[in-house]
């Protein structure tokens, strides 16, 4: 597996990391375990967490696997969304309940979740307290690092990035919309802002869905002929993510 530094948090995360949402809904929890379990074996190291993900169950399937692992093999990261957060209390709340959830003591890394438009990030900042509630917690150790789940223009993400309020961000940038979300790649990476990329197969559209794909013309030449093939190529190498 190859590790990659993700930012001034200085944090060694794998090139890969294991999501929470896209869990067969009608599969046990214990199964989903051993799937992550079996990712952990081989070197994925981050997982990440809501308590809204797969029908109310990520945090259950987390917790039933990290209660075999020892922390400090793992980094973890939980999530709200500030358009539904609107106190302080509130914020903090969610947070200690997700913690004693899954029976951890903190999380490595905290996001504002799902951040569509701009104004739910300002919101955050300056009227709903979610933000100080943050660092609230980052003081009492429930919470390291402060970061973004961006469904914003590059342009807008920017403007967040040069706020300088968060440590991390995650782009929804994949192999078809990559020219709208790299500039805000670029702009992390000048402000060692660590970077990550949502929902890199699309949800599962990409791979289930090739022959309507249409390979980059730099792909064939590197003999890849499959468009699942080539996003990975795309991404795994990536310096900015």
């Amino acid at each position: 597996m190859r590790y990659k530094t993700f930012g001034k948090t200085e944090k060694q995360l794998s090139v890969f990391g294991c999501g929470g949402t896209r869990f067969d809904k009608d599969k046990p929890i214990e199964e989903h375990a051993e799937r992550i379990l079996y990712a952990h074996s081989k070197g994925i190291n981050h997982f990440d967490t809501s308590p809204h993900y797969n029908y109310n169950r990520c945090e259950d399937i987390y917790a039933e696997t990290i209660k075999s692992l020892r922390r400090d093999t793992y980094y973890i990261s939980t999530k709200d969304a500030p358009a539904f957060i609107n106190s302080k209390q509130e914020a903090k709340d969610n947070i200690k309940r997700s913690l004693e959830k899954m029976k951890l003591d903190y999380f490595d890394f905290y996001y504002f979740w799902n951040v569509k438009k701009i104004d739910e990030y300002y919101k955050a900042i300056c009227l709903s307290e979610h933000y100080e509630a943050l660092l609230e917690a980052k003081s009492e150790g429930f919470i390291s690092h402060i970061c973004l789940s961006s469904h914003l223009t590059g342009k807008e993400t920017i403007e967040i990035i040069d706020d300088g309020k968060i440590e991390g961000v995650l782009l929804n940038m994949h192999i078809l919309n990559f020219p709208y979300t790299i500039d805000a790649a670029f702009r992390a990476k000048e402000k060692d802002i660590g970077v990550g990329a949502m929902s890199p197969l699309m949800g599962g559209l990409i791979p289930n869905n090739q022959k309507y794909g249409v390979l980059p013309k730099q792909s064939t030449h590197c003999g890849i002929h499959d468009i699942l093939q080539s996003k990975i190529s795309f991404q795994y190498p990536a310096s900015r993510i």
